[in-house]
């Protein structure tokens, strides 16, 4: 009963940080029933920061927090819109020491393409395609691969050719193109994109190196730039 009440608060706290940065536990107890002492209480056993009884914390940690603390992050990831889903990725992916670029937009030969979060550490670099599902059947998992695939090769051709990029890169870099949504399908392997559950996401993130992801039968594009910015 009380982890049923537990999950109620924070996907309602979820729903209002997403609407107002600004939530009081005077406001969560009016739509949620529960006292504000046992809210207080609540938040502070989770590490969720509050200051005179404002909810100080981002959306984008108050998931975090709550699924290191085994809550559902799926309904909570769902509550917070597609923009901070991709935020909630780039979050995951720099405590896991990497750095982050969202939406990274470029173009080549006339067509336009975009990234949603490229995450890069060591001699790696991650494209990451975000992808807001709670259910898609084997064929739409492919066919997200495949457009992700084409995505990075794409940036990968770029990047050879020199264009200014976010980061100075290791001369080589291995770019993995990956998909990663709400569906808990295990880490699936697409024509060599890896495709992540959320859940599994940060347990890949946890150990990524280059000869570990190529162990799970991931097949990075290797690029040599020639003196990046």
């Amino acid at each position: 009963m009380l982890e049923v009440k537990v999950e109620f608060l924070l996907k309602e706290l979820a729903r209002k940080l997403f609407l107002d940065k600004n939530v009081s536990l005077e406001d969560l107890a009016r739509t949620t029933g529960l006292s504000v002492e046992f809210i207080k209480t609540t938040l502070e056993g989770l590490g969720v920061r509050t200051e005179n009884n404002i909810v100080t914390e981002e959306l984008p940690w108050l998931i975090i927090k709550s699924w290191m603390s085994n809550y559902d992050i799926a309904s909570l990831a769902l509550s917070s819109g597609w923009s901070t889903f991709e935020e909630l990725c780039s979050r995951i992916a720099e405590l896991n020491g990497f750095q982050v670029h969202r939406n990274y937009r470029f173009s080549l030969g006339g067509k336009r393409h975009e990234i949603d979060v490229l995450a890069y550490r060591e001699n790696m670099l991650l494209a990451i395609d975000c992808k807001l599902w709670k259910r898609a059947p084997r064929s739409a998992l492919k066919r997200a691969a495949q457009a992700q695939l084409a995505r990075t090769s794409s940036l990968a051709k770029i990047l050879s050719s020199g264009t200014p990029f976010p980061w100075r890169l290791a001369n080589p870099t291995y770019i993995f193109p990956l998909v990663t949504n709400l569906y808990d399908t295990g880490a699936i392997i697409e024509e060599g994109v890896l495709i992540v559950g959320l859940r599994e996401f940060k347990n890949i993130l946890d150990n990524a190196s280059y000869l570990a992801l190529v162990d799970i039968g991931c097949k990075p594009l290797r690029i040599e730039p020639p003196g990046l910015l």
